[in-house]
Protein backbone atom coordinates (compact mmCIF):
# COMPACT_ATOMS: atom_id res chain seq x y z
CA UNK A 1 0.00 0.00 0.00
CA UNK A 2 1.44 3.36 -0.94
CA UNK A 3 -0.73 5.62 1.22
CA UNK A 4 1.25 6.36 4.36
CA UNK A 5 -0.42 4.78 7.39
CA UNK A 6 -0.59 8.00 9.42
CA UNK A 7 -2.41 9.75 6.58
CA UNK A 8 -4.79 6.82 6.23
CA UNK A 9 -5.39 6.74 9.99
CA UNK A 10 -6.22 10.47 9.92
CA UNK A 11 -8.60 10.04 6.97
CA UNK A 12 -10.39 7.04 8.47
CA UNK A 13 -10.74 8.74 11.86
CA UNK A 14 -12.03 11.94 10.25
CA UNK A 15 -14.55 10.02 8.14
CA UNK A 16 -15.75 8.08 11.19
CA UNK A 17 -15.52 11.08 13.54
CA UNK A 18 -13.22 9.35 16.04
CA UNK A 19 -11.28 11.38 18.60
CA UNK A 20 -8.02 10.18 20.22
CA UNK A 21 -9.80 8.51 23.14
CA UNK A 22 -12.22 6.59 20.90
CA UNK A 23 -9.46 5.59 18.45
CA UNK A 24 -7.27 4.26 21.28
CA UNK A 25 -10.24 2.36 22.73
CA UNK A 26 -11.01 0.75 19.38
CA UNK A 27 -7.38 -0.19 18.71
CA UNK A 28 -7.21 -1.78 22.16
CA UNK A 29 -10.49 -3.61 21.62
CA UNK A 30 -9.08 -4.83 18.32
CA UNK A 31 -6.29 -6.59 20.17
CA UNK A 32 -3.41 -4.10 20.22
CA UNK A 33 -2.46 -2.04 23.26
CA UNK A 34 -2.86 1.71 22.61
CA UNK A 35 -3.19 4.88 24.65
CA UNK A 36 -4.65 8.29 23.82
CA UNK A 37 -1.12 9.60 23.36
CA UNK A 38 -0.44 6.80 20.85
CA UNK A 39 -3.58 7.74 18.93
CA UNK A 40 -2.57 11.42 18.99
CA UNK A 41 0.93 10.55 17.73
CA UNK A 42 -0.51 8.49 14.86
CA UNK A 43 -2.76 11.41 13.96
CA UNK A 44 0.10 13.94 13.99
CA UNK A 45 1.72 14.97 10.71
CA UNK A 46 5.37 14.16 10.00
CA UNK A 47 6.58 17.70 10.66
CA UNK A 48 4.98 17.78 14.11
CA UNK A 49 7.16 16.78 17.08
CA UNK A 50 4.54 14.37 18.49
CA UNK A 51 4.51 12.29 15.25
CA UNK A 52 5.01 8.53 15.50
CA UNK A 53 4.69 6.03 12.64
CA UNK A 54 1.36 4.21 12.67
CA UNK A 55 1.84 0.44 12.32
CA UNK A 56 -0.35 -1.66 10.03
CA UNK A 57 -1.50 -3.57 13.12
CA UNK A 58 -3.01 -0.42 14.66
CA UNK A 59 -5.13 0.31 11.58
CA UNK A 60 -6.18 -3.32 11.28
CA UNK A 61 -7.13 -3.44 14.98
CA UNK A 62 -9.11 -0.19 14.70
CA UNK A 63 -11.05 -1.48 11.68
CA UNK A 64 -11.70 -4.90 13.23
CA UNK A 65 -13.02 -3.32 16.43
CA UNK A 66 -15.16 -0.88 14.43
CA UNK A 67 -16.77 -3.83 12.64
CA UNK A 68 -17.35 -5.60 15.98
CA UNK A 69 -18.96 -2.50 17.48
CA UNK A 70 -21.23 -1.86 14.51
CA UNK A 71 -22.11 -5.43 13.52
CA UNK A 72 -21.32 -7.57 16.57
CA UNK A 73 -19.23 -10.73 16.69
CA UNK A 74 -19.39 -13.24 13.84
CA UNK A 75 -22.07 -15.92 14.20
CA UNK A 76 -21.01 -18.98 16.20
CA UNK A 77 -20.00 -21.69 15.51
CA UNK A 78 -17.93 -21.10 12.41
CA UNK A 79 -16.70 -24.37 10.96
CA UNK A 80 -12.99 -24.28 10.08
CA UNK A 81 -12.28 -23.88 6.39
CA UNK A 82 -9.36 -25.67 4.80
CA UNK A 83 -8.38 -22.69 2.64
CA UNK A 84 -8.22 -20.26 5.58
CA UNK A 85 -4.60 -19.47 6.38
CA UNK A 86 -3.23 -18.30 9.71
CA UNK A 87 -2.86 -14.77 8.26
CA UNK A 88 -6.59 -14.50 7.60
CA UNK A 89 -7.68 -16.04 10.88
CA UNK A 90 -5.79 -13.47 12.97
CA UNK A 91 -6.63 -9.89 11.99
CA UNK A 92 -3.54 -8.40 13.65
CA UNK A 93 -1.16 -10.45 11.51
CA UNK A 94 -2.99 -9.73 8.24
CA UNK A 95 -1.39 -7.41 5.70
CA UNK A 96 -3.05 -4.03 5.38
CA UNK A 97 -4.25 -3.12 1.90
CA UNK A 98 -6.60 -0.50 0.53
CA UNK A 99 -8.97 -3.34 -0.36
CA UNK A 100 -8.96 -4.49 3.29
CA UNK A 101 -9.74 -0.97 4.56
CA UNK A 102 -12.55 -0.53 2.03
CA UNK A 103 -14.01 -3.96 2.81
CA UNK A 104 -13.95 -3.44 6.59
CA UNK A 105 -15.67 -0.07 6.30
CA UNK A 106 -18.26 -1.49 3.90
CA UNK A 107 -19.02 -4.30 6.36
CA UNK A 108 -19.16 -2.07 9.44
CA UNK A 109 -21.36 0.56 7.79
CA UNK A 110 -23.53 -2.07 6.07
CA UNK A 111 -22.96 -0.57 2.64
CA UNK A 112 -24.05 -2.27 -0.57
CA UNK A 113 -21.95 -2.19 -3.72
CA UNK A 114 -24.20 0.56 -5.05
CA UNK A 115 -23.57 2.61 -1.88
CA UNK A 116 -19.80 2.25 -2.31
CA UNK A 117 -20.14 3.19 -5.98
CA UNK A 118 -22.17 6.28 -5.05
CA UNK A 119 -19.66 7.33 -2.39
CA UNK A 120 -16.71 6.99 -4.78
CA UNK A 121 -18.72 9.01 -7.30
CA UNK A 122 -19.50 11.68 -4.72
CA UNK A 123 -15.78 11.84 -3.96
CA UNK A 124 -15.04 12.62 -7.61
CA UNK A 125 -14.29 9.15 -8.98
CA UNK A 126 -16.04 6.80 -11.35
CA UNK A 127 -16.26 3.05 -10.93
CA UNK A 128 -18.58 0.62 -12.64
CA UNK A 129 -20.56 -2.03 -10.80
CA UNK A 130 -18.18 -4.75 -11.98
CA UNK A 131 -15.19 -2.77 -10.82
CA UNK A 132 -16.70 -2.36 -7.35
CA UNK A 133 -17.28 -6.11 -7.11
CA UNK A 134 -13.70 -6.78 -8.19
CA UNK A 135 -12.40 -4.71 -5.26
CA UNK A 136 -14.03 -7.10 -2.78
CA UNK A 137 -12.77 -10.35 -4.31
CA UNK A 138 -9.97 -12.37 -2.72
CA UNK A 139 -6.50 -11.59 -4.06
CA UNK A 140 -5.48 -14.04 -6.75
CA UNK A 141 -9.03 -14.83 -7.85
CA UNK A 142 -10.33 -14.12 -11.29
CA UNK A 143 -11.24 -10.46 -11.85
CA UNK A 144 -9.64 -9.30 -8.56
CA UNK A 145 -8.72 -5.62 -8.69
CA UNK A 146 -6.41 -3.82 -6.34
CA UNK A 147 -7.96 -0.69 -4.82
CA UNK A 148 -5.91 2.35 -5.72
CA UNK A 149 -5.03 5.10 -3.28
CA UNK A 150 -7.17 7.62 -5.16
CA UNK A 151 -10.29 5.42 -5.02
CA UNK A 152 -9.87 4.97 -1.26
CA UNK A 153 -9.33 8.72 -0.79
CA UNK A 154 -12.46 9.49 -2.82
CA UNK A 155 -14.49 6.99 -0.79
CA UNK A 156 -13.25 8.37 2.55
CA UNK A 157 -13.78 12.00 1.50
CA UNK A 158 -17.38 11.32 0.49
CA UNK A 159 -17.96 9.27 3.64
CA UNK A 160 -16.69 12.16 5.77
CA UNK A 161 -18.90 14.63 3.91
CA UNK A 162 -21.92 12.34 4.32
CA UNK A 163 -21.35 11.86 8.06
CA UNK A 164 -20.94 15.62 8.59
CA UNK A 165 -24.21 16.44 6.85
Amino acid sequence: MTVENNDLMRRVRYALQLDDEEAARLVTRGGLSATESDAAAWRAREEEPAHAPCPDAALIALLEAFVLERRGPPPEPTPPRAERSSATSSPITARLTNNHVLKQLRIALELRASDVQALVGAGGGTLGTGEIGALFRKPGTRNYRSCGDQVLRQFLAALAARREG
